[in-house]
């Protein structure tokens, strides 16, 4: 707090349950310090009643000001695309704009979104050869060749689907190129896009870096 020292900052909220199935809200400020670097501070976990967003603005309200913060002073806001917090009237970041108009909203978009729907036309061609009696089916068979789902609140999984996405990166390609040329599929319109993508410098540099940081925090996520 006398790092901040009372100046502007931003918000960055998320919620999830425990594994007691009780919902906790942690709460995240980033800010310029004195000397113009960009700093974000984890400053609490909260237990909250529910995930409205009427419940999480209420504790925001109560918690910040055991920090001499104000909602006053709130110049951005970061959430993930839940509906309690980016629906247009009644969402978290509309609620806090009510008495901030300045905390401005950004929307964190989660690329795994695009991973789930290579997965899902992955899957229709795992389903083809095996219609065809290309591939044996059996309890074990071609689970190696699905990529892991990515959970909402669990990194752990997340790690797993870039060590997978990485693996098979080649047939990954393959099915898009397969589905750009030939396939009739609903994914069709947006698999060269997929493709394109795919194949930048960007794409494969955070591929890696991502898996090698996640490598690096799931040996804790485990242990926890």
């Amino acid at each position: 707090m006398e790092d901040l020292n009372g100046d502007y900052f931003s918000l960055l909220v998320d919620e999830s349950g425990d594994v007691s199935r009780k919902e906790q809200m942690a709460i995240v400020l980033r800010y310029v310090d004195k000397w113009g670097s960009m700093v974000e501070r984890f400053i609490g976990i909260v237990h909250v009643r529910d995930t409205s967003a009427l419940c999480l603005k209420k504790v925001i309200v109560n918690y910040l000001p055991q920090y001499s913060l104000s909602l006053s002073h709130i110049r951005g806001q970061c959430y993930d695309g839940s509906s309690n917090m980016q629906e247009r009237l009644s969402g978290l970041k509309t609620l806090i704009q009510q008495e901030s108009r300045s905390a401005h909203a950004i929307h964190l978009r989660c690329s795994f979104k695009r991973m789930d729907e290579l997965q899902k036309s992955q899957a229709e061609k795992v389903q083809e050869a095996l219609d065809m009696g290309e591939v044996e089916t059996g309890k074990g068979l071609n689970q190696e060749l699905d990529l892991a789902r990515a959970a909402n609140i669990c990194w752990g999984s997340h790690y797993k689907s870039f060590k997978k996405f990485i693996s098979m990166f080649v047939s990954i390609t393959d099915v898009l190129d397969t589905i750009v040329v030939d396939s009739e599929c609903e994914y069709r319109a947006k698999a060269p896009g997929f493709l394109r993508v795919c194949q930048t410098f960007d794409i494969t540099f955070i591929l890696h870096l991502m898996r090698d940081i996640l490598e690096i925090t799931n040996e804790l996520n485990e242990s926890l």
